[in-house]
């Protein structure tokens, strides 16, 4: 007969047949699917009603006397029919491992949903569903649809949050799935909920834009300070000068172009990465995503994600920021950050000069009014000698400064030499002295004190002039010295260059530390006590050091070291009650960069006082990870070694561990988490070491910091790394073992939000790695299963190192360089 029989087995040795039993189920229950078809098997045909249950079909005949058939679907497959029945022109072929089943269906569109639910139709399928139902019965009988009543309170009890997220979040997805935990010794399986929200930054474009304006000015002033010295430059540097002002005038030009375009875009809120190339996004971080995940009613975990902070339109064929610093010529003293802190402090100084002649002008009694210029002189005296002090720290600081200014000498812009100028304002200052000294004395006679005043106040008027004049020549000698120090046409175009770099992937830097500082803000502040700590920042790149991405990883490092020290972010209160969006300020100068965050105002009420104060400004400390795990990181420890992926993992679990001492007491967890970091990083820090990332995320999530993970592009690779993250999280929160957490993060990169993020950049919800690629990565930064661009559901190979299996990809990978095929085998 046509009966596939389905026996099941009672107390290990009874069988019984039970088709007729599942066909009188399938009659009379209910049914997931049911239609009228014209069917063919082996040599029969006839009209026949369908229905599915799971992964059962029944077949039950119509038009003539035919025994029901039942099929399991499983190990088949569901092809389109080459032939058509005129009354039922629209057919599906499910083919078994023995026969073929044709189905034929009048309607088009009711085939297309039969054959989608014949193919997804399977054993897993059922199984879930009948582990969701026993999970409803035996495990959360107080459960509705699933989901604990206990855990709806939950997150009922976030519209706060919710609200605050959509102040500076944009398009934000939620998705969530329901993972089913096999349990032993008969235990129903549990049902955890999983949710994870991702979404755009809506200071991705705002907050660039800002510093592009901040760098405009600073262009033009520097183009500005450059030609007002003309007529104090030497001849033999003019040369200099004006190739320097016309390579500051292309940046300007580039900056221009960048705001233009950056003013007036309309498009997503955030820089795909098929934009990566693109110069007017040059300033705006890749991919800069928030993600927030967790079980539901349980521990939540927050997420920045983003594209290396690095110039990727300028491309590297010099390298990063730091090899192209150290092939420039350059006294550290003229680089753009400590030429422009020395320059305010020039400046400073001058206004403080001024500030003490004013005041000897306006203050310096009359004869009548002696009784108070001991107390005046002393404080003239101190501020002259302070002003002093600092013109010599200055002095100090600037190679080659006594030379230069007398250059400036021959040509009559400076008084005389640098050395004569401070031995006269050190035979000034001790006359002074004595002067005042004397005045101590005369304080009782009167009569000698008037005329000793005025002597008195006419030195204190000429050590002030020579201080200004001191002042002065070494303005115009840091000047001078910057010139002849970018001589050469390359090394102009070189530092030029350099500071273009440099601003674009601070901005990046800054754009990414101002969303992980909203971020903190909705979760509580981390406190020292009575005051606000300082945010670490914990950042995490998959980037090789081989190629393009070794000169990436000297951007970022460079950028992130510079956060550390350039950067401080004010919270303000939103001028507007209704304001719906952030809208920041960005001010300062090269060397010290201000923030502000404006808040909405019922949110900043109820921030801490200590935050609230427009004097305290927020400071963040970096601490820089690099991992490679894919087949150029390979391919770089072959040839490069592992000396600076080595080195910046040393430097990073210092930076760590520095913050945590100003972070003391320290907790439990976060003392232990940082004893095996340091473990780790002792044993090896690189060569793929997967140790490094999760204990340093377990650090970073201890301190209270923002976990910060990047790639290239901000989407694949660092798709890998969140949902490894989230797989610890499920370990820690949900009790799940090694096993079941692989299970769950292979799930999520198939089917969580970061597939979100691969359809917003390629229209396409596939990641973008080859086979060779996959194969080449780390184990536990790959999916066993994953789809590919290209190729969904690729099963990847499975091999520990490059070396293994190098043989095969050969000519896929090296055809391009014999030399480097022969140095390998």
């Amino acid at each position: 007969n046509f009966f596939r029989r389905i026996r099941v087995r009672f107390c290990g040795s009874m069988e019984e047949d039970n088709a007729g039993d599942i066909f009188k189920s399938l009659s009379v229950g209910q049914v997931d699917d049911e239609t009228e078809a014209f069917v063919k098997l082996c040599d029969r045909s006839f009209n026949a009603k369908l229905r599915v249950r799971g992964n059962i079909l029944c077949v039950q005949a119509t038009s003539e006397a035919v025994e029901p058939l039942i099929f399991i679907l499983i190990k088949h497959q569901v092809l389109k029919a080459e032939e058509n029945q005129p009354e039922f022109p629209h057919g599906f072929v499910i083919q078994f491992k023995n026969e073929t089943l044709s189905v034929f269906l009048k309607d088009k569109e009711e085939r297309e949903r039969w054959m989608v639910k014949v193919a997804t139709s399977s054993h897993d399928m059922a199984q879930a569903e009948l582990d969701e139902i026993a999970h409803r019965l035996f495990a959360a009988s107080n459960a509705e649809n699933g989901v604990d009543k206990k855990e709806e309170k939950a997150t009922e009890g976030k519209t706060g949050s919710s609200s605050f997220e959509d102040f500076f979040l944009t398009n934000l997805c939620t998705i969530q799935h329901k993972f089913s935990i096999t349990q032993k010794a008969g235990v129903p399986a549990r049902l955890i909920t999983y949710s994870e929200t991702i979404a755009e930054s809506k200071l991705s474009i705002v907050l660039p834009l800002e510093f592009v304006k901040l760098y405009k000015q600073w262009t033009t002033e520097m183009i500005q300070q450059i030609e007002s010295f003309e007529r104090r430059c030497p001849i033999q540097d003019e040369s200099s000068r004006q190739e320097l002002c016309r390579l500051l005038r292309e940046n300007s030009e580039t900056l221009e172009q960048t705001w233009e375009f950056l003013s007036t875009y309309t498009g997503p809120s955030f820089r795909k990465s098929t934009e990566k190339r693109r110069v007017a996004f040059a300033p705006v971080p890749t991919n800069l995503h928030f993600q927030r995940f967790g079980p539901i009613g349980g521990e939540e975990r927050h997420v920045i994600t983003a594209g290396v902070a690095a110039a990727l339109p300028l491309r590297f064929q010099a390298g990063g920021l730091p090899k192209l610093r150290s092939s420039l010529s350059l006294h550290p003293a003229y680089t753009d950050s400590i030429f422009s802190a020395k320059r305010s402090e020039l400046f400073e100084i001058k206004k403080m000069i001024g500030a003490l002649s004013h005041k000897l002008e306006t203050e310096w009694p009359n004869d009548k009014g002696c009784e108070r210029l001991d107390k005046l002189c002393v404080d003239l005296q101190a501020g002259v000698k302070q002003v002093y002090a600092r013109l010599r720290d200055v002095e100090t600081g600037l190679a080659g400064v006594e030379r230069h200014v007398d250059s400036l000498m021959d040509i009559g812009h400076a008084p005389d030499t640098l050395r004569n100028q401070v031995d006269n304002v050190d035979a000034m200052l001790v006359s002074l002295q004595t002067k005042i000294a004397v005045i101590d004395t005369l304080m009782e006679t009167p009569s000698e004190l008037s005329s000793f005043s005025r002597n008195t106040r006419e030195s204190m008027a000429t050590v002030l002039d020579a201080l200004l004049s001191l002042c002065t020549s070494l303005i115009d000698a840091q000047q001078l010295g910057r010139l002849r120090s970018l001589a050469r046409s390359a090394d102009a175009a070189t530092y030029v260059h350099i500071v273009l770099r440099a601003d674009f992937v601070f901005s990046q830097a800054s754009t990414i530390a101002a969303t992980a500082v909203m971020s903190r803000l909705q979760r509580g502040w981390p406190m020292n006590g009575d005051k606000p700590a300082d945010l670490l920042l914990l950042v995490w790149s998959w980037i090789s050091l081989y190629g393009d991405e070794r000169g990436m990883i000297e951007d970022a490092t460079e950028a992130w070291r510079a956060l550390s020290s350039r950067l401080l972010i004010r919270l303000i209160r939103s001028p507007s009650s209704v304001s719906r969006t952030v809208t920041p300020l960005v001010a300062g100068s090269r060397h010290c960069v201000i923030v502000s965050l404006p808040l909405p105002q019922d949110f900043f009420d109820a921030l801490p006082a200590a935050l609230r104060d427009p004097t305290h400004y927020i400071r963040v400390c970096t601490s820089f990870w690099t991992l490679g795990v894919n087949h150029e990181a390979t391919i770089g420890y072959q040839f490069g070694g592992v000396a600076a992926e080595t080195a910046i993992n040393q430097t990073a679990l210092t930076d760590l561990q520095n913050y945590a001492v100003s972070r003391s007491p320290q907790s439990a967890a976060a003392q232990e988490a940082l004893a095996e970091l340091q473990v780790v990083v002792r044993n090896e820090p690189s060569r793929k070491n997967m140790l490094l990332y999760e204990w340093a995320m377990a650090a970073g999530t201890e301190l209270e910091g923002e976990l910060i993970v990047s790639c290239k592009s901000g989407k694949d690779r660092t798709a890998m790394g969140v949902t490894l993250e989230q797989g610890r999280l499920m370990r820690q929160a949900s009790g799940l073992n090694a096993t079941q957490a692989a299970e769950v993060v292979d799930a999520l990169r198939k089917n969580g939000a970061r597939r979100e993020v691969c359809r917003k950049n390629i229209d396409k919800a596939a990641y973008s790695f080859s086979a060779f690629q996959v194969g080449a990565k780390h184990r536990k930064s790959r999916d066993r299963n994953i789809a590919i661009e290209g190729t969904m559901n690729y099963r990847c190979i499975s091999f520990p190192s490059l070396s293994d299996h190098l043989q095969e990809h050969t000519l896929m990978v090296f055809r391009r360089d014999r030399l480097l095929y022969f140095q390998l085998f």
